[in-house]
């Protein structure tokens, strides 16, 4: 016996020496100069917790034996250590040379990534892939510098602002997106799993190219091709749940109490505690958590199919996706974001001279959501504010009391009375006497948020590429963008607190808006090298015509307060206040441009880019109908120099703009 219980402890011993974390210490060094790393970024596999290296390439990280230790550094190759007894691990980085090489888009062409002038960054497919985000530009968020992602609000679905290099204008923040060389507005229908490669245009000089549409910024989207070879069929998914983290803590029900008791006792003079208790005595049995009443676990997944091959001459790209996000406050019902997605991508080789292709995606999104971004009167600022002692519901579902009803006749007259409140298959709302204006019950907001937007989109086109020979090209594209956006809601007679006049008349309101643009462009790509001396040049032009239209229309006193009957058609009450229908032309744009680049380099040491573009826009002035947005820019790799011997940099590059 006294064996067996041995030989049990010290296997006791042994698992939990096995599993438990211990201090790992190591040095992060350049594999080809043998030079310490600083900045190097250390992060345990599948965690958040992670180091970096200090100056000298040191670092500290607390682990266990079984997990995986990577180490990532811009310019270098990542690499991984699978930790097994080590106490001391020594990582060498090898330079990513490779990547100085690569290709990237910079607005009607490509360039090498070490010869570009402008200040461009590249996000790859991969590094999408990973963010596992329902929205592109959750892509960027925190992976290029000068590139400020913002949250617009926590509703699924919501838009995100992208903000380059600061604000640059007072009007719109929002930079230009160019879609496989369609512009466009909004990306919200697009599925980042469809994309190859995100390239930000962030400096005047790289933008320039685009006009009076790229003094924000410029995201070039290039959208996945088909592969030669045989068909190859993709599924990828994920399945996760959202919740909200408590950020602080509002007041119980005693707390609340107690603050009114000293707000009341410090009032006036010679006031006593014992009085400010008699006062506001110890009435109230609810101790609501109106934070916890709106807050729910939000599940969040995504579903996609991908389709490609194709041969020597045609390739073809098919994807279709599912999207569906609820939201952590009111739950599906009342907030949910879902998006289908469709992409078609072909290629075809008509003669060993012309190349076709087309490029179309269609998307259905429908948005459910709740008023949002407001400091008054919104749910999630109701829930703060709103006092714990009053219930959610009133517990004899009859209504409200007498007493609540003779108090708020004063204010609401006989309709009060006869009216008494909203609600639904748990009972009466609750309304509070000591919270008022703006603020209601946050649970009763929700019940009565019955918005709902649907999007039909199609967006692309087609193009056609010449060769005339090797160095000079011509490619023309003719692309639309069509969008119907349809939304519908209603709203039941309100009775939110014992201040605010009730709204004795419940609506119903629909709108459509028709968006339509079609855009032409056609332009010379030519690149020569000639010995040590390299040349690219590009001359286009464009057209461009955008508008949008709408019809809406809202009506009071519905027949029936139900999802059945939210439709204009069903108010009965005609009032020209509150009851109106509109329809116009909303906006109109139509736009003509010349466009052109020249670029040099010399033995890709020295560069030099100059980038022009002749807008005529019909919401110029009219006394100013074109406007001319000229760019120039210089670089010189200066470690390519016969007398560059840095040991610690492998690649340096001033540029001027």
């Amino acid at each position: 016996m006294k064996r067996l219980i041995t030989v049990f402890s010290l296997l006791f011993m042994v698992l939990f020496a096995f599993g438990q974390d211990r201090t790992i210490t190591g040095k992060v060094t350049d594999a080809t100069t043998g030079e310490p790393l600083p900045g190097v970024s250390i992060v345990l596999q599948g965690t958040t917790r992670g180091s970096v290296t200090d100056l000298d390439g040191n670092f500290t990280i607390e682990a266990s034996d079984g997990q995986v230790i990577e180490f990532s550094y811009v310019g270098y190759l990542p690499e991984s250590v699978d930790l097994q007894g080590q106490s001391t691990v020594d990582m060498s980085l090898t330079p990513d040379l490779q990547a100085l090489e690569e290709v990237i888009v910079v607005g009607y062409g490509t360039q090498k990534k070490s010869l570009v002038t402008g200040a461009i960054a590249k996000v790859d497919a991969e590094t999408i892939a990973q963010s596992r985000s329902t929205r592109v530009e959750s892509a960027l968020q925190g992976r290029t510098s000068g590139v400020l992602v913002q949250q617009t609000s926590g509703a699924p679905g919501a838009e995100q602002n992208i903000i380059i290099r600061g604000v640059g204008s007072d009007n719109n923040v929002r930079p230009l997106y160019v879609i496989d060389g369609m512009r466009t507005e909004g990306i919200d229908w697009l599925d980042p799993e469809d994309i190859e490669s995100m390239e930000v245009l962030k400096d005047a000089a790289s933008a320039a190219i685009y006009g009076t549409e790229g003094a924000n910024g410029v995201i070039i989207i290039t959208t996945k091709n088909g592969k030669e070879g045989k068909t190859s069929l993709t599924y990828s998914g994920s399945y996760g749940v959202q919740q909200a983290i408590p950020g602080f803590e509002v007041m119980n029900t005693s707390e609340y109490q107690d603050y009114y008791r000293y707000a009341w006792m410090l009032d006036r003079d010679n006031r006593t505690w014992e009085q400010a208790v008699a006062r506001y005595p110890t009435d109230s049995i609810n101790n609501t958590d109106w934070l916890g009443e709106i807050f729910t676990m939000a599940p969040v997944q995504k579903h996609k199919i991908g389709l490609t091959g194709g041969n020597e001459k045609s390739q073809y790209y098919l994807s279709m996706s599912y999207t569906d996000q609820e939201g952590i406050i009111g739950g599906g019902s009342k907030s949910r974001f879902t998006r289908y997605s469709f992409k078609l991508n072909l290629d075809s080789d008509a003669t060993n001279w012309l190349r076709l292709g087309t490029r179309m995606s269609y998307s259905y999104t429908e948005k459910k959501g709740i008023s949002q971004n407001g400091v008054f009167g919104t749910v999630t600022n109701s829930a703060i504010v709103l006092d714990p002692t009053t219930p959610v519901y009133y517990s004899d579902t009859t209504g409200y009391s007498q007493n609540d009803r003779d108090n708020m006749r004063g204010t609401w007259g006989a309709d009060w009375y006869t009216n008494p409140g909203i609600q639904d298959e748990n009972g009466y709302f609750g309304v509070s006497p000591n919270v008022q204006n703006e603020i209601s019950n946050p649970v009763m907001q929700l019940h009565n948020d019955r918005d709902k937007d649907q999007i039909n989109k199609v967006i692309g086109g087609v193009y056609g590429e010449i060769k005339f020979y090797e160095d000079l090209k011509f490619r023309s594209t003719f692309d639309i963008d069509l969008s119907h956006n349809y939304y519908r809601g209603w709203n039941p007679r309100a009775y939110t607190n014992a201040l605010n006049t009730p709204d004795l008349k419940s609506r119903a309101f629909q709108g459509i808006n028709m968006y339509f643009t079609w855009q032409w462009e056609g332009y010379f790509t030519y690149n020569k090298t000639i010995q040590d001396h390299s040349f690219g040049a590009v001359l286009g032009a464009s057209a461009r015509e955008y508008q949008h239209e709408f019809l809406e229309g809202t009506r009071e006193d519905m027949i029936v307060e139900s999802d059945n009957y939210a439709w204009v058609d069903y108010g009965t009450y005609i009032d020209t206040l509150n009851n109106t229908s509109s329809g116009r032309l909303g906006n109109w744009q139509r736009q003509t441009s010349i466009f052109g680049r020249i670029n040099y380099s010399y033995k890709d040491k020295y560069m030099a880019t100059i980038n022009a573009r002749r807008d005529g826009d019909s919401r110029f002035g009219p006394n100013k109908k074109f406007g001319f947005f000229p760019s120039f820019s210089l670089g010189w790799v200066t470690s390519r120099e016969d007398f560059w011997n840095v040991p610690f940099m492998n690649f340096l590059k001033p540029r001027y703009s």
